[in-house]
């Protein structure tokens, strides 16, 4: 079976990636980009099987509005546009997947409309985009997210949905597990209609590291 995986660009991480490696960009091909771009460990807990675990014949793995990356594909491929949408539907007729996977269906302008049809493909999404009502994504066979509100109400309205968490990293488990000048770190999402129990958890732990003077970091970002 061959997966077609795509994945929209985190505005953060990529010119600090682009940062450490300025010197190297320039002569990398696509591929050497894309294995870089995994090793540094960007949606790593989402990529179904990274290219450099040698199943690339299976999984063809991309970040879609990366433009270095993907005029890097076009490139190599003789395709003479920049535009980022009709590199990706190259990408796919070139790849001819069983699986369309995107963890995009509400940045990438409906993408999904341009597929060509094709017998047998499975057009799967990744939403987890916090959201009392999320979109049904009814152009898409099956929908996959980490909330299970969210498979509840896709299930309810008679749409294939799935509970996929996060992957643990195989490289986390070479981390230094020495001392850290952090007791608590927490890095991830709040609202106060969806994580009621992540919510009380996070205030309760908050009292707690004051009153016992502990080093506790929110890392908290509005988007």
């Amino acid at each position: 079976m061959r997966v077609f995986q795509c994945i929209h660009r985190y505005p953060p991480q990529i010119p600090a990636f682009e940062a450490r490696h300025r010197d190297r960009l320039a002569s990398l091909s696509f591929a050497e980009l894309r294995t870089l771009l995994v090793a540094d460990g960007f949606a790593s807990v989402y990529v179904l099987e990274p290219p450099p675990e040698g199943r690339s014949d299976e999984v063809f793995f991309t970040i879609w509005d990366y433009p270095l990356l993907q005029r890097r594909w076009a490139d190599e491929h003789g395709l003479r546009t920049t535009d980022l949408q009709e590199i990706l539907l190259a990408q796919v007729e070139a790849a001819q997947p069983d699986v369309f996977y995107t963890h995009s269906p509400r940045y990438d302008q409906g993408f999904i409309r341009r597929l060509p049809p094709r017998r047998n493909l499975i057009r799967a999404c990744w939403d987890a985009i916090i959201d009392p009502y999320p979109p049904r994504h009814e152009l898409y066979d099956l929908r996959f997210t980490l909330f299970e509100p969210y498979v509840r109400y896709w299930q309810q309205h008679g749409y294939p949905a799935r509970l996929l968490p996060p992957a643990v990293v195989p490289a986390w488990e070479a981390l230094d597990p020495g001392a850290r000048d952090l007791d608590v770190l927490f890095y991830g999402q709040l609202a106060q209609y969806f994580f009621s129990g992540r919510n009380a958890l996070l205030v309760g732990l908050a009292r707690w590291a004051r009153d016992r003077r502990l080093n506790l970091l929110l890392h908290l970002q509005r988007e």
